[in-house]
């Protein structure tokens, strides 16, 4: 009977080896081709210029003759701007879904504390670097998989708030206090995000998800599997792409419905409040 098993458990290994260098390799190259490549030219122009010569998407919006242009003139031109990003989140979701072990990689990122286990997820966050729209395949995927909430909350926001590339722009094109400003106020926007999602949410934990996967017993981790990637990519596609593009064009419509010059407000100070709550 032991012999019997020890070939089963060294497949079964090797599968785990193999999915876990696959979804390592996606990771790398994915970001490399998306993130890491665009943004060191990036780096380059700014070091050599020092002035940021980017404008705002959400303007061909506002410049729009009606809302409904605005909504489709604001969505063609974010879907270009992040779409390389997209296509990866969606793959690296798959990839954790369908290749990765599912009880290990909830351990990694489970602590007796939230707030470890959200600063473990927010550090987790730097090397890829997205938008909020791009990372949430992946914070979908995490939470499928059962890490906790304040972990899939802080790497979910740690992707933009975090960036190490802005951090970098900014210390380009500004003052040193730009940057640590936003550092120091992203690690505490992070990790206040995540406590908060544990005070919200005590104690509630999601078990990994087997709905679509081979026979053996709910809850059971069925390993790594080619096909339930296939799967698991096409549930992502089709149930989170339709979201984004609906609610990137209610962006638009707004940015154009909503526009406004609040430079009228004396001193400022009730714009920025005014703004911070409609953020």
């Amino acid at each position: 009977m032991s012999t019997a098993s020890a070939p089963r458990a060294d497949g079964t290994d090797r599968r785990l080896l193999a999915g876990v260098l696959l979804t390592a390799g996606l990771f790398v190259a994915g970001l490399a081709w998306a993130k890491w490549w665009p943004y060191a030219l990036k780096t380059d122009d700014l070091a050599a210029s020092r002035a940021w010569d980017g404008g705002a998407l959400v303007d061909v919006a506002r410049d729009a003759p009606t809302w409904w242009q605005g909504a489709w003139e604001f969505t063609l031109a974010y879907t270009d701007a992040v779409w390389q990003a997209l296509v990866i989140g969606l793959l690296l979701a798959a990839a954790i879904d369908a290749l990765l072990p599912r009880e290990r990689l909830g351990r990694a990122l489970s602590r007796r504390s939230s707030t470890v286990g959200a600063a473990l997820a927010g550090a987790a966050s730097l090397p890829s670097m997205m938008c909020t729209c791009c990372a949430s395949p992946v914070a979908v995927s995490l939470r499928r998989s059962g890490v906790p909430l304040p972990s899939v909350v802080a790497y979910w926001l740690g992707n933009p708030v975090l960036n190490p590339a802005v951090l970098v722009f900014l210390a380009l094109v500004g003052p040193w206090e730009w940057a640590a400003t936003r550092l120091v106020v992203g690690v505490g926007l992070v990790l206040g995000a995540a406590v908060l999602a544990a005070r919200l949410v005590p104690g509630r934990r999601v078990d990994a998800t087997t709905a679509d996967t081979a026979p053996g017993g709910v809850g059971r981790d069925p390993g790594p599997s080619t096909g339930r990637f296939v799967r698991s990519l096409l549930r992502f596609t089709l149930t989170l792409v339709p979201e984004y593009l609906l609610l990137v064009a209610l962006v638009g419509a707004a940015a154009h419905v909503f526009a406004f010059d609040a430079a009228w407000v004396v001193g400022g100070g009730i714009a920025i409040v005014v703004l911070l709550v409609l953020g």
